[in-house]
């Protein structure tokens, strides 16, 4: 909606009369839209032609929202929604402007501005073989009615996870599906302007987890170890050891990285994803692949010191050492000995933690102290006023 203006050369703009200022809208319009036909499950891409379009544009179907993915002052594409029954349905784009709600209007007048939802136009899938899956690729065969012949045209998923099609007939898909969230999942076929298939139809990918790398490790926790298995899904997964949380560091559908909590003996590894629950591992707690520290020299000290660490189970994997936050550097190790550089940290007493990869971490009984101490001070030289004062002083008591 635009104000009007009236300007007259060589003498300026026209005085208005009217109280109000005139206005006039560009009213938007439908000029085509395809396909003019679906599934009654919706999931077909709904392209709008016409004009008047803006950002703010809003279509519906039978007053459901047709859900926009592209819009430009002249052409509209939106998914389609699923209806419950077979029947001509109104499609109505309304353009917000200046206040108002302006409805397009159907500029052909052979175009109704309904979208028919057709038995016909409705693929459907009756059959899933096989209805589990589990690992990182799996044949099905789908059967079915109205899929078409181009495989391109055809999109199918389980769960979210891309079937690849393989083969396409009219009543049949077959396809490969990698790993599929664990849980009872959905089955998705989407054939290009016409839209999702109608089906009940549902896989079960299954909960199976196959192994724990390392098996054992520290009885102090700090083992990061891989879990090896089936459907994990990320942000809705937990593993507990013993019933302790084990800290996630990575989850992928197929695997998962966590650090061990402390724990003594055998202890059953626990992992629920997506709401499903897994069935168990096993885990040990072995103290002889306990790190274990004897001694720490000096005890007291400040950053950039060797601090060498004696005691036992040093050997196998990659070797790290913290003093309190701070990490100190290792510059050689052996089964019983270790040296390292000292951090700059704060003063204060620091835990003294030993963390052998592959194996976990020692426990933090052994103490280094960092100590105060002044490095510089700046300036390092300044007037005297001292005398300069007792003379002010003398002179007042006169």
């Amino acid at each position: 909606m635009k104000g009007v203006q009236v300007t007259v050369v060589n003498r300026g703009y026209a005085l208005m009369a009217t109280p109000k200022v005139p206005t006039f809208v560009l009213l938007p319009h439908v000029s085509s839209y395809s396909p003019q036909e679906g599934s009654l499950k919706g999931g077909f891409t709904l392209t709008i032609n016409g004009g008047g379009f803006n950002a703010d544009t809003v279509v519906t179907i039978d007053a459901i929202a047709c859900e926009i993915t592209s819009v430009t002052y002249d052409k509209i594409t939106c998914i389609a929604p699923a209806l419950s029954t077979y029947s001509s349905k109104a499609l109505v784009v309304k353009v917000p402007s200046n206040g108002n709600n302006l409805e397009a209007k159907c500029s052909n007048p052979l175009l109704s501005c309904s979208i028919r939802y057709a038995q016909t136009a409705t693929p459907t899938v009756t059959s899933v073989t096989p209805d589990t899956v589990s690992g990182s690729s799996t044949a099905l065969t789908i059967a079915g009615s109205s899929f078409g012949t181009t495989a391109s045209a055809v999109t199918v998923s389980i769960g979210g996870a891309a079937c690849s099609i393989t083969s396409l007939t009219d009543n049949q898909i077959q396809c490969t599906v990698g790993t599929v969230p664990v849980g009872s999942q959905d089955v998705s076929v989407v054939i290009d302007e016409v839209g999702k298939a109608s089906t009940t139809v549902k896989v079960q990918s299954e909960a199976v987890l196959s192994s724990i790398t390392p098996s054992s490790g520290s009885t102090n926790g700090g083992t990061l170890v891989t879990i090896a298995g089936n459907g994990f899904v990320a942000n809705k997964t937990t593993v507990t050891i013993g019933g302790n949380a084990c800290n996630l560091k990575t989850v992928t559908s197929t695997s998962i990285e966590c650090s061990t909590p402390t724990g003594t003996g055998s202890a059953p590894v626990a992992v629920v994803s997506n709401g499903v629950t897994y069935s168990s591992l096993s885990y040990t707690y072995d103290p002889s692949a306990t790190p274990s520290i004897s001694s720490i020299s000096p005890a007291a000290g400040n950053p950039g010191q060797t601090l060498t660490i004696l005691g036992t189970g040093f050997d196998s994997g990659t070797v790290k050492v913290a003093v309190g936050e701070t990490d100190c550097i290792v510059t050689s190790s052996t089964s019983t000995q270790i040296e390292c550089t000292l951090g700059v940290s704060s003063a204060g007493a620091k835990a003294v933690l030993v963390d052998i990869t592959g194996k976990g971490v020692s426990d933090s009984s052994n103490q280094f102290t960092y100590s105060l101490a002044l490095g510089s001070i700046s300036p390092s030289s300044g007037k005297e006023i001292f005398n300069d004062f007792n003379c002010l002083k003398h002179h007042k008591n006169k």
